[in-house]
């Protein structure tokens, strides 16, 4: 899921901004000692991201839907 959300951030932002942000998120991460590191992340084929991505927008409209719901009652 991460690794398909990066692409899709990648694909709307500049890369250059994208990394820029990646790596303050990362060096205050480690600032606080909240930077978790994975080494051992899987490469998906493109059918399985095909697929996760088929699924994330079925999720979308719920996920949206709970977000507005807790914009209203102050959350």
């Amino acid at each position: 899921m991460n690794a398909w959300v990066t692409s899709l951030l990648e694909a709307v932002v500049d890369a250059d901004i994208a990394e820029d942000r990646q790596a303050r998120a990362a060096a205050k991460a480690a600032e606080l000692g909240m930077l978790v590191v994975y080494d051992d992340i899987p490469e998906y084929d493109e059918e399985t991201l095909r697929r996760g991505e088929e699924e994330f927008r079925k999720l979308a409209p719920e996920v949206l839907r709970i977000l507005n719901e807790d914009r209203s009652t102050g959350l």
